[in-house]
């Protein structure tokens, strides 16, 4: 589940909470929407640790980061998300490795995902866009002026 979602207090969602606003329901969903939040991941099975799914220790800003928690990438390198309106979308990462994993014998080994490969920059800004309501103006995010995802409401037709 998204680590912003619910009643939450992690380290990971208070160091970033000068940019993001927690969503303890979903009447506190604001910009962006709740079209455009994800609340279910399908997160890797190396990456599996506890009920919260929160993929960067830094969403502020794009520096190289390993993955915190990482996305499946067993669907053709893709992970399926439910949003916080209920629809689901299918995901494809341009960050590698993501489709691989490791297991001891028979077991997946949980929890371990030093080893794979950092994600790259579009990866880390649709998380950024994805993951919870905006503390501040699109104006000081300029990464999300970026979005593949459409964050400014279309006009009204007279």
């Amino acid at each position: 589940m998204n680590a912003f979602m619910g009643d939450t207090t992690t380290p990971w969602v208070q160091n970033n909470s000068s940019a993001f606003k927690t969503v303890p329901k979903l009447s506190s969903i604001t910009g962006p929407g709740p079209s455009a939040l994800y609340t279910l991941i399908d997160e890797h099975e190396n990456s599996i640790n506890d009920s919260h799914f929160f993929p960067f220790d830094d969403l502020r800003r794009f520096n190289n980061n390993p993955w915190l928690d990482a996305p499946s990438g067993r669907h053709g390198d893709a992970a399926g998300f439910t949003f916080a309106d209920g629809h689901s979308e299918v995901k494809t990462w341009k960050s590698t490795g993501l489709s691989k994993f490791r297991r001891a014998g028979a077991e997946v080994v949980a929890n371990n995902i030093s080893w794979l490969p950092r994600a790259v920059q579009v990866d880390h800004r649709w998380f950024t866009n994805s993951i919870a309501p905006f503390k501040n103006s699109i104006v000081s995010m300029p990464s999300r002026l970026f979005s593949a995802r459409p964050l400014i409401a279309p006009a009204i037709v007279e």
